[in-house]
C-alpha cells in the first residue's frame, strides 16, 4: 500500500508543478534597456501578472523603481515604474526585485542603462500625400550593439522639416 501510494505521489509531482508553475506571476519584461540620464530621466511601467509585491532596486544610483500603488495606503502593487538615473554615458546595470507578499515569489528584471548609438524614424510610407489622412511615426533607439531601447519616454525631439531640393514648394507650407 505505501509503495503505490508512492508511485501515485511520484506520477503526479510533475503534474502537479507544471499546474502550480503555470499560475506563477511574470513580469511583463525580464530585460530593460534605457538611455542614460543626459537631460531628461527616461522610464518603463513594469507589472507582474498577478499579486501584490513590493519593489527594490539593487543599484538604486543606476535605476530607481517606485510602486504604482493599487490601493491607498498599501505598500505593495503589481505596476512599478522604472527610472534611468544614471548620468554615466556607459553600460551599467541594476536589477529590480519584486516580491510577492503573500507567496514571497521573487520575479526579476535586469535593466540595462546605456547610451543610445542612433536613432531611426519607422513609418508606414516615405511619401506623404496632401488627400492622406495624418501618418503616425515612431522614434526607435538603439545602441551599439543593435538592440533596441524599451523606452523612450520622457525624451524630447526636435523635429525639423526639410525642403525638397528637387521641389520649388517650401516643406513648411505644406507640411506641419
Amino acid at each position: 500500500m505505501l509503495g503505490s501510494m508512492a508511485a501515485l505521489y511520484k506520477s503526479l509531482l510533475p503534474i502537479i508543478l507544471q499546474i502550480s508553475l503555470s499560475f506563477a506571476s511574470k513580469l511583463n519584461a525580464p530585460k530593460v534597456l534605457l538611455p542614460y540620464y543626459s537631460t531628461v530621466a527616461t522610464n518603463f511601467t513594469l507589472e507582474a501578472s498577478d499579486g501584490c509585491f513590493t519593489w527594490r532596486s539593487t543599484r538604486p544610483e543606476v535605476a530607481t523603481v517606485q510602486i504604482i500603488p493599487l490601493h491607498h495606503g498599501k505598500e505593495c502593487s503589481n505596476k512599478a515604474v522604472v527610472t534611468a538615473i544614471s548620468t554615466q554615458p556607459n553600460k551599467l546595470t541594476s536589477i529590480i526585485l519584486a516580491e510577492e507578499q503573500e507567496t514571497g515569489q521573487m520575479l526579476r528584471c535586469d535593466v540595462i542603462v546605456d547610451r543610445i548609438h542612433s536613432i531611426t524614424v519607422e513609418t508606414t510610407t516615405r511619401e506623404l500625400y496632401l488627400e492622406d489622412s495624418p501618418e503616425s511615426f515612431e522614434i526607435k533607439a538603439l545602441d551599439d550593439e543593435l538592440n533596441t531601447f524599451s523606452s523612450l519616454e520622457g525624451e524630447e525631439f526636435d523635429w525639423t522639416l526639410v525642403n525638397d531640393p528637387e521641389s520649388d514648394v517650401p516643406a513648411a507650407t505644406i507640411l506641419r
